[in-house]
């Protein structure tokens, strides 16, 4: 009798223990949905200069936009890079002056310690330091390209190699990136050959490229 006293008591023990156990679990499980099923609040972007953008958690961002869908037929959604593309994703807050922070064209930007340049593409793109530009001197030649003390730049190319300084000039009111130094012509980073100079197109091309210049004077 004994014995079965004992087994009764112990197979009672384990029945409460068991109980107990799944009402703890249940109840975590209900406090997980329940929590997850709180609305997170919204995070909202303001302009503060140049391009960048505050949110309320004191992140700053560069705004762009994405394509939606295949090859991008759905239209576009925007969006705030708030991190570097280093491989170290540095946080934007970390590394601008946003009060010396400027625009400089549709790619670089400039604060009193680095150039920055936007790399655009269809899904998303890419901010990052532009070590090759010296930040005193960078300045803007237009929408596509700009230069400092030591080099011309097109905006996704880089450097332009045997580009004048001098004389290098550009304007914005094209469809296509051309420019020209006394050497001759570019179209976006690419030296116009003499070969070229001959397809009608690209005379097009020139001919508008010259009356804007003109205009401009």
């Amino acid at each position: 009798m004994k014995h079965k006293r004992y087994f009764s008591s112990k197979l009672l023990f384990r029945s409460i223990g068991i109980v107990f156990i799944l009402f703890i679990c249940c109840w975590e499980m209900g406090f997980s949905q329940q929590r997850s099923h709180q609305k997170k609040p919204a995070v909202k972007w303001r302009p503060i200069k140049g391009g960048l953008y505050l949110n309320n958690k004191r992140e700053v961002g560069y705004k762009t936009s994405v394509g939606v869908g295949q090859e991008a037929k759905d239209g576009n959604i925007d969006i705030y890079i708030t991190k570097l593309d280093d491989g170290e994703s540095t946080r934007l807050n970390k590394i601008i002056d946003t009060s010396t922070f400027k625009n400089i064209n549709n790619a670089f930007y400039k604060d009193k310690n680095h150039v920055y340049r936007y790399y655009g593409m269809v899904y998303g793109g890419t901010f990052n330091i532009y070590e090759e530009g010296d930040p005193k001197s960078f300045k803007s030649l237009g929408r596509c390209y700009a230069r400092d003390k030591n080099h011309v730049y097109e905006n996704r190319a880089g450097i332009i190699k045997g580009a004048d300084l001098k004389t290098f000039k550009s304007v914005n009111n094209l469809d296509e990136c051309v420019a020209k130094d006394k050497f001759g012509y570019f179209q976006w980073h690419m030296r116009i050959t003499k070969e070229e100079l001959k397809n009608p197109q690209i005379l097009t091309k020139i001919k508008a490229f010259e009356h804007e210049l003109k205009r401009k004077k």
